[in-house]
């Protein structure tokens, strides 16, 4: 994972830009965006599901489907079943380049 300091202070940014989401909506963001730039620097292919986040901040995994939900509703993220039997989905950017949507840079 990326610098843990570098992630929050994206996060940060996140929730200064767009003041309406909530923390975790912008965690959820921020994690797509580290898995967008880890899949630019290397060839391997970076996913983020609801699973992985759930067990990497200790959130209830509920919450985060929940979260990943309102994003998908609101254009930001699209959502697709993990495969097999788990209950946890990935997490993909509608946007060509989410970070630049987000913050509006």
């Amino acid at each position: 994972m990326a610098d843990e300091d570098a992630f929050e202070a994206l996060v940060g940014r996140i929730l200064d830009a767009r003041p309406s989401l909530q923390p975790l909506d912008a965690v959820l963001l921020a994690a797509v965006i580290e898995a967008e730039n880890e899949t630019m620097s290397d060839t391997r292919r970076s996913s983020v599901d609801t699973g992985r986040l759930s067990r990497r901040f200790d959130i209830e995994h509920a919450l985060v489907r929940r979260s990943a939900a309102v994003l998908e509703a609101q254009g930001w993220l699209s959502t697709t079943p993990r495969s097999g039997r788990s209950p946890a989905l990935v997490l993909q950017s509608r946007l060509p380049d989410l970070m630049k949507a987000l913050l509006m840079i």
